[in-house]
């Protein structure tokens, strides 16, 4: 160990550890879907995941070229145990002709 460094000490500091324990708790509660139709629209997205708990923000993005919708959307639910009632009832299920793909989002990696 390097001299001045006391064991009780913290490694990160503590705004960084606040900050990153409420995007990870943030995250517990985003939702990525995919295999989406192109025709769903985000109240319709919310119409589908209101039924497991209380829908904070949906979207779907976009090319930012043409505009057309990716195929895929972000659902943020209120709670975890929300979020995991969506993805056990709605992964998989048939939506306008496509199956569902609903898990918990992840961060994007950082690109250097």
């Amino acid at each position: 160990m390097s001299e001045g460094y006391e064991a009780s000490e913290p490694l990160l500091p503590k705004t960084f550890l606040v900050e990153f324990n409420a995007i990870r708790e943030n995250m517990s509660t985003k939702l990525f879907v995919g295999n989406l139709s192109f025709k769903l629209t985000e109240a319709d997205m919310e119409n589908l995941f209101v039924q497991h708990g209380k829908v904070i923000s949906v979207a779907i993005p976009t090319d930012r070229d043409s505009g057309r919708k990716r195929g895929f959307a972000f659902v943020e639910m209120e709670t975890k145990d929300e979020a995991e009632a969506a993805i056990q009832h709605l992964n998989g299920k048939d939506v306008d002709g496509r199956q569902l793909a609903v898990n918990l989002a992840t961060p994007k990696p950082k690109s250097f």
